[in-house]
């Protein structure tokens, strides 16, 4: 005779109750990774943000709502103008002016991930942005009318600088003969930013996305003249010839350039001057009319400037020059 087991098998039910557990957890870390939960935490892996905006959240179809600072004073930058592009090629979508919190919205609604490039102009303080109108947190979906996007930008600086040879002053003119025989030179070029503190430069990131051309800051020398091809620079960044010319670059920092100074103190590589360095061999040169420019542009393309006749950018902006008449 079989014995009926009264006891039940619950295999099935603990399993449905695992299951049902598992989604409420996930479902809840979902949320809480939404809403920011979990920013604080330094966790050992990365989290990939949902959407092609670059930040997880909610994809909304918004007005902006730009807000502009000066990176090196943090103060808010009021009146001033900036333009909107959009598109492939870019087109001019709005053209906004700044309140006196430095805050502008626009007219028209962005969907999050459009690609926007944004031209900020200031008197001669210009920057180029690239950026991507971001996804919302859901909590932010709800409660804010203006999807934000903040930008920094900058004060152009005032600039002076001076040529030397073995310390002696060649900005004027370099005589082979006053200056020892010396065939050979090594000139020091120094530009010092000689305006207000938190005044100085940045380079813009993307390039200007109608021409082309990168907004850089770069020592511009140019040799022109009878007899400029028989002298030879050495220690620049690049060198090429432009028309019956020669050019010669170097990359200059902007970071050097600009006085960020916090307190009583200037931040460590923000100290307004830079130094450096190029040579000439005038072994095969001789008379006096080879002229030598020094020049220091902001919103400077080299590389546009070789395919372009020798126009070094739509925007490029002097810093400060002078012209050396090379003599034997």
């Amino acid at each position: 005779m079989h014995k009926r087991s009264f006891l039940h098998n619950n295999h099935g039910k603990t399993n449905y109750g695992a299951v049902l557990i598992l989604m409420i957890l996930v479902g809840a870390a979902v949320y809480g990774y939404t809403e920011g939960w979990f920013s604080s935490l330094n966790l050992p892996f990365s989290v990939q943000s949902s959407g092609g905006s670059g930040k997880a959240g909610t994809s909304v179809d918004r007005q902006l709502q730009f807000s502009f600072t000066d990176k090196f004073s943090g103060a808010a930058l009021t009146s001033k103008t900036f333009y909107i592009y959009t598109g492939s090629p870019p087109v001019l979508s709005e053209s906004l002016t700044t309140n006196g919190a430095g805050v502008a919205t626009t007219a028209d609604k962005y969907v999050s991930g459009t690609i926007l490039y944004i031209e900020y102009v200031s008197g001669n303080s210009k920057m180029w942005y690239q950026e991507t109108v971001p996804n919302m947190l859901a909590s932010d979906a709800n409660s804010q009318t203006y999807n934000a996007i903040d930008l920094q930008a900058f004060t152009l600086g005032t600039y002076g600088q001076t040529l030397q040879v073995n310390a002696v002053d060649a900005a004027s003119n370099y005589t082979i003969h006053t200056m020892g025989g010396n065939v050979a030179p090594t000139f020091t070029y120094q530009i010092t930013n000689t305006g207000a503190d938190n005044t100085g430069l940045m380079e813009s990131q993307v390039a200007d996305p109608i021409y082309g051309d990168q907004w850089q800051v770069y020592l511009v020398v140019t040799l022109s003249g009878t007899g400029y091809n028989t002298v030879l620079p050495s220690g620049f960044d690049e060198t090429f010839a432009n028309g019956l010319s020669t050019v010669c670059v170097i990359h200059l920092n902007a970071d050097a350039l600009t006085k960020w100074k916090v307190g009583n103190v200037y931040e460590q590589g923000f100290t307004g001057g830079q130094t450096v360095s190029f040579g000439l061999d005038l072994s095969g040169y001789s008379g006096s009319s080879t002229t030598m420019t020094v020049t220091a542009y902001a919103y400077c393309d080299p590389g546009y400037a070789q395919t372009h006749g020798g126009n070094f950018g739509n925007a490029k902006y002097q810093l400060s020059t002078s012209s050396v008449t090379l003599s034997t």
